[in-house]
């Protein structure tokens, strides 16, 4: 299947963030998620990018979970490119940032803890919910050219904040991951290992947003309570 010249451009700026190999796989999902007119499974990004028969299907299940690419480089390079393409070099920034609650249940579930639940909540009384609270930090895009009575949002950073219980156990050094049954997360080396990825990734997120806080203007704005 061949792209539109300024389509493989823009996949083109992303290609740093990944090796050889995983880039393949990328250009062929992103392309199968603008093509699909269905749900954006995988399995269904497979079919309508004409991938079907290139390479075997789990290649692109694990990519998400397994392929050599880095997610902050990523987020790095598009906040370049929203930048450069649409803001200007020399024009003031403006960011906005949201959180959306979604319900999860079960033991095996990775970074779940209790948040604050915005549409069940009201200003007298606060609720909470079991789940993954996913953080979005946006660049404001006001009144551009092509719309100049809208307003935009564009998400350069996507990332799920993770439970208080869960850096409370990496700090410790537990191996097992907390709410799991024992031996749920796999015996021996395996579940070992996965110990030790669990708690290197949340270290490394509690590194950014501590660095993120550090930096934040005076003029920073909180439009509704944040609870944990």
């Amino acid at each position: 299947m061949e792209l539109t010249n300024s389509f493989e451009a823009l996949l083109q700026s992303f290609a740093p963030a990944f090796t050889t190999p995983s880039f393949v796989t990328f250009r062929l999902l992103m392309t199968g998620w603008i093509l699909s007119t269905r749900h954006r499974y995988v399995t269904d990004l497979i079919v309508s990018s004409d991938s079907v028969g290139h390479g075997h299907f789990s290649d692109y299940h694990r990519f998400f979970s397994q392929a050599a690419w880095q997610i902050d480089d990523l987020w790095r390079l598009l906040a370049k490119l929203i930048v450069d393409r649409l803001v200007g070099k020399d024009a003031v920034i403006v960011l906005a940032g949201d959180d959306t609650l979604c319900r999860k249940r079960g033991l095996g579930i990775f970074g779940t803890g209790m948040h604050h639940d915005a549409l069940s909540s009201s200003r007298s009384k606060k609720v909470c919910q079991w789940g993954h609270d996913w953080v979005d930090l946006c660049i404001v895009i006001a009144h551009p050219w092509w719309a100049p009575s809208k307003v935009f949002s564009l998400v350069a950073v996507h990332f799920a904040s993770v439970g208080a219980q869960w850096c409370v156990a990496a700090a410790k050094g537990t191996q097992r991951e907390p709410g799991r049954r024992s031996g749920a997360s796999g015996g021996g080396e395996q579940g070992v290992e996965r110990g030790r990825v669990w708690r290197r990734e949340i270290q490394r997120r509690q590194r950014l947003l501590e660095a993120a806080l550090a930096g934040l203007s005076p003029a920073f704005h909180f439009v509704q309570d944040v609870c944990q």
